[in-house]
């Protein structure tokens, strides 16, 4: 207990020292006799970043598809509708899946080419499927055509069949 009342004091001191250290002087004013000045420093990084640009979807683009497929002799009936995008809330996942292809590849709306780059494209015998857009999108006219005749064909084929899907096709 003795040594108990030999650091009481001590704490006591120290306590009261460390509080008045942090009084006075926070104004900045140096001037008066007692007042300590305290000065902080502060480094920031700042880092940029930037973001990629947004992706665009269905709701994002004006379109108006009319998708016609015609299945002959391949056993699957054809199909067609008219899609518009951005699709209206009421929409089927099929549509809206149409209309987020069209908006991130537009691509697949253009003519069909063969690459000569390419080189020859094989003869898959893939079907005898074909099908046909035409319509508007973001303004300008669409007028193309897709069959599944050899390998460069169906891969032309794959890349659009979310819209087939939303014309009802099945095959």
């Amino acid at each position: 207990m003795p040594a108990m009342r030999r650091a009481l004091p001590l704490l006591f001191v120290t306590t009261a020292a460390v509080l008045a250290s942090g009084c006075g002087g926070g104004d900045g004013d140096t001037k008066r006799p007692g007042a300590s000045a305290t000065t902080s420093s502060t480094t920031t990084a700042t880092t940029t970043t930037t973001a990629p640009a947004a992706t665009k979807t269905g709701a994002d683009i004006a379109a108006e598809l009319t998708v016609e497929v015609q299945a002959t002799g391949s056993g699957a009936a054809g199909a067609g509708a008219t899609i518009t995008c951005p699709p209206d809330h009421f929409a089927n996942n099929a549509v809206r899946n149409a209309c987020n292809l069209v908006a991130a590849s537009p691509e697949v709306l253009d003519a069909y080419e063969v690459d000569p780059a390419a080189g020859v494209c094989a003869d898959t015998g893939a079907g005898p499927q074909r099908a046909t857009i035409t319509g508007t999108y973001e303004g300008r006219a669409v007028k193309t055509s897709y069959a599944r005749t050899d390998a460069c064909a169906v891969a032309h084929w794959d890349a659009a069949a979310a819209l087939f899907t939303a014309a009802g096709y099945a095959g």
